[in-house]
């Protein structure tokens, strides 16, 4: 992996704890966020 990719990468996994942490914060379950990451289309969650 290129120097880009690894930024890229380390900045998407902190996006992605920071989300866990929110979900985990508001009470959600690991299955509703499992649900709700498959339900949502794509695009949706690109916006």
């Amino acid at each position: 992996m290129n120097s880009r990719k690894k930024v890229q990468q380390e900045k998407l996994d902190k996006e992605w704890m920071a989300l866990i942490l929110k979900a985990k914060k508001l009470g959600l379950t690991t299955t509703e966020v499992r649900a709700f990451i498959r339900e949502v289309p794509k695009n949706e969650l690109k916006k």
